[in-house]
């Protein structure tokens, strides 16, 4: 005798309702309801400032789809197939984590970040055209990093570089060149 499981997962007519229910929100939708909700404006220049979190982390993104100002709290992109940090907010409030990507560069990424940077399993070799100011701990862990190359004029907390081909003292030192 079939259980109800069985049943179920072997009727085309439950098939075809569940693969209804489980289509993936087209990207203009998605980009609507977003900017839709309540702390989002948009600015003259077509960025949106989020007086808040955004959250586009695990979703398939190889690039962010639309272009962000101001976020007053944290930013994560994290988890995806970005190649590209362009459409970045120019300041964070929070934090900003744009790790497990396919990042060779910072560039097109926030200038100021009030929390912790999290980069880290990308495919980095130096953090040029990061941010300028970070005031909590920088993570660049499991990238290629070779130098700390455009580093940040100001890093508040402490430096995470474990895995890297160069070891963390070799990375330190070339923040003092």
């Amino acid at each position: 005798m079939e259980t109800l499981l069985e049943s179920l997962l072997g009727n085309k007519i439950f098939e075809d309702e569940f693969d209804d229910v489980f289509q993936p929100m087209p990207m203009e939708e998605f980009v609507k309801n977003l900017t839709s909700q309540k702390g989002w404006s948009q600015n003259k220049d077509g960025s949106w400032d989020v007086e808040g979190d955004v959250s586009l982390s695990a979703m398939g993104l190889t690039k962010l789809p639309i272009r962000f100002g101001k976020i007053f709290r944290t930013f994560s992109c994290s988890h995806n197939s970005l190649t590209t940090l362009e459409g970045s907010p120019r300041r964070v409030g929070g934090g900003f984590y744009c790790n497990n990507n396919q990042l060779t560069t910072l560039e097109g990424g926030p200038e100021w970040i009030g929390g912790q940077v999290w980069a880290d399993n990308n495919q980095l070799t130096n953090l040029v055209g990061g941010p300028e100011y970070v005031k909590g701990n920088y993570w660049v862990t499991h990238n290629n990093l070779v130098s700390l190359k455009g580093a940040p004029k100001k890093v508040g907390g402490k430096w995470e570089l474990e895995g890297n081909p160069a070891s963390t003292d070799e990375l330190l030192k070339t923040l003092e060149k």
